[in-house]
């Protein structure tokens, strides 16, 4: 132990060589160390910050985020390809249908309108209650290749939106857009919005549409509607009682609603003589018994 004092104690003592600086070195390696890992930045850093080597960050920087790639701030519109078809959107919309087809790149309900199109076959006869923005309409005018499509929509901003999207997918000739909402008679309606529509911004709000039965419309150059389909916002059971002459002639009616609405307007079908027919495991579908292929 006390050999090692005095070595100690020597070296301490002994001259450095000329030009060295022993007793710095460690000091300047140390300082080496911690500069270089000062440089490399935290995990969090990664993430926020969009440094390579982040897959989350590096997203962030394509803009690219669970609903598709992130719009500008310049951007009011995007086109939004699914399938064959095209759709105009408002580039900064929270919907999750719209998100959806951003997303995917599909229709909304790809699957089952692919289940209808089967049953219907091409060259058929579609209506479209209370159509939205146009997904099942685009579908079935340009994937099924539907002869004609009467599409009813009667919320102002989806309609806008609706006709958009028929002049971007050049569906003019196909499609006769009525600006209604469909119902058990011609009136006026409440349509409470439980998420942002079309061009909405705020998360909800009530709005008044002018609704009016399918019967009040003329269908008398069609001898068979191939498929009916109920949707939107508003009592299916209503657009059901006000169908009467329109059902007579329809094939299958597709109820694309949920809960005790559907539920009430598959009972109301039933006393029409349409049958459920089972379809994406809810037989939300139902078949007209009278009109046979």
């Amino acid at each position: 132990m006390v050999a090692t004092s005095v070595d100690l104690a020597a070296s301490k003592g002994a001259a450095a060589p000329s030009g060295s600086l022993p007793f710095q070195m460690p000091t300047v390696q140390a300082n080496a160390a911690s500069t270089a890992k000062a440089q490399e930045p935290a995990r969090g850093a990664r993430r926020f910050r969009g440094l390579a080597g982040d897959p989350l960050a590096e997203a962030r920087q394509r803009r690219e985020t669970p609903f598709g790639v992130r719009p500008s701030k310049e951007e009011e519109e995007i086109i939004v390809e699914a399938g064959k078809g095209k759709f105009v959107f408002p580039a900064r919309l929270p919907n999750p249908k719209i998100g959806r087809i951003r997303r995917t790149g599909k229709y909304y309900n790809q699957e089952i309108l692919e289940q209808l199109a089967a049953k219907i076959g091409p060259d058929a006869v579609v209506v479209d209650a209370n159509a939205g923005f146009g997904n099942e309409t685009v579908f079935f005018a340009v994937e099924a290749q539907a002869k004609k499509i009467y599409a009813f929509e009667g919320d102002q901003q989806e309609g806008e939106l609706l006709k958009k999207n028929i002049e971007l997918n050049e569906l003019g000739g196909k499609v006769i857009l009525h600006p209604y909402a469909i119902s058990d008679s011609e009136k006026m309606l409440d349509a409470w919005r439980r998420i942002p529509t079309a061009f909405q911004r705020h998360p909800g709000g009530k709005d008044t549409v002018p609704a009016k039965p399918l019967d009040a419309f003329s269908f008398e150059d069609v001898d068979t509607i191939a498929l009916l389909r109920i949707g939107g916002r508003h009592a299916a059971k209503d657009a059901v009682d006000g169908a009467k002459a329109t059902l007579a002639k329809s094939k299958f009616v597709y109820v694309d609603v949920e809960g005790r609405d559907r539920t009430a307007a598959g009972e109301e079908l039933e006393k029409y003589g349409f049958t459920p027919v089972e379809i994406d495991g809810r037989g939300r579908l139902y078949m007209n018994q009278k009109i046979q292929d």
